[in-house]
């Protein structure tokens, strides 16, 4: 039978299961970029419904989310959310076991296995820009104000706050190599109320 055309909710729920099925087979943490799980929908997706499903997600926790220029929207599934899912997919007349039961009445289905799309290899990297933007902005103001200044050891700063930017690109960062470093910048009074939001911010 035919599948009637879907509801926001049932949309969101969607969106929930294939996160779920996906971590199933690949384990927790990866986040998950939402507008190429949509793509794989038999109906067409409108991008607002897309924005809208993450914040719904991120409010009533059940999903983490980011959110990146270009209206990129990803999720990685909490606790909260594989709990929902796994109630939703054995109550009757839910959409969850409905997609459980039969996934190709709802989605695209390549020979015999559901097509996660999950954009890896761009995810790490929007994550930490966006995740840490504003630590990159101060180390920037930082920056500027070493390139700015006359000091005989200002070839060695610059070099430092190279390798702490290189700390915050990984995904763990050593919080011990991050302090080391910018323990000396702490002397310099124009920046130091700077270097002291950095350190809150990233928890030295």
């Amino acid at each position: 039978m035919p599948q009637e055309k879907l509801t926001f909710s049932q949309f969101v729920t969607l969106l929930l299961t294939r996160i779920y099925e996906y971590e199933i087979d690949n384990g927790p943490g990866d986040y998950i970029q939402l507008g190429l799980l949509a793509k794989d929908f038999k109906q067409n997706i409108p991008p607002q419904w897309i924005f809208d499903a993450g914040k719904v997600l991120e409010s009533r926790g059940l999903a983490k989310c980011l959110f990146a220029l270009g209206g990129i929207v990803m999720a990685s599934l909490t606790g909260e959310g594989r709990m929902f899912i796994e109630e939703a997919m054995n109550k009757d007349e839910n959409v969850a076991k409905e997609y459980k039961n039969n996934p190709g009445t709802f989605i695209n289905v390549t020979g015999g296995n559901v097509n996660i799309a999950t954009g890896n290899n761009n995810i790490q990297s929007i994550n930490i820009e966006t995740e840490r933007k504003e630590l990159f902005t101060i180390l920037n103001d930082i920056k500027e104000y070493i390139n700015r200044i006359e000091d005989e050891k200002k070839s060695d700063y610059l070099s430092d706050l190279d390798s702490i930017e290189s700390q915050l690109k990984k995904k763990e960062p050593n919080k011990s190599i991050i302090a080391d470093l910018l323990e000396p910048f702490g002397k310099f009074i124009d920046i130091a109320g700077k270097v002291a939001q950095f350190i809150s911010l990233i928890n030295l």
